[in-house]
């Protein structure tokens, strides 16, 4: 439980630095470590370094069979790594799921700068 805490507290902390602008984030193709070898299809990878540690964050969908309706249906998660330089997962975390999917949405919405045009595009006036 202590250990549950102090991950909460990790995903909360990248938050409020990335939105802080402590942190940024490079969208990259993701590690082999996590795109090959699955049937799982990575839709969005990112990467930082905290602390001289590199930490990943992707979102993967994924295919669950139904066997009430007897066929497969898409379902999507997001996981927070911690890698080695040389793509090795060392620490993987796909609990916490509405801290991670908020973590998502703030890198989201730093690295693709849509605060900024959407200011642009209200600032200008209608023609």
């Amino acid at each position: 439980m202590a250990n549950d805490v102090r991950i909460a507290n990790l995903i909360i902390s990248l938050n409020r630095m990335t939105s802080e602008n402590q942190i940024s984030w490079n969208v990259l193709p993701p590690p082999n470590s996590i795109a090959r070898g699955t049937d799982n299809l990575v839709t969005f990878y990112a990467q930082t370094s905290v602390s001289g540690k590199l930490f990943g964050i992707y979102e993967y969908r994924y295919k669950i069979f139904n066997t009430e309706y007897e066929h497969f249906f898409w379902s999507e998660s997001v996981s927070l790594i911690m890698l080695d330089s040389f793509g090795t997962v060392l620490w993987q975390n796909d609990g916490h799921t509405s801290l991670l999917y908020d973590l998502l949405a703030t890198i989201r919405r730093r690295v693709s700068g849509i605060d900024s045009i959407i200011d642009d595009i209200l600032r200008k006036p209608n023609n």
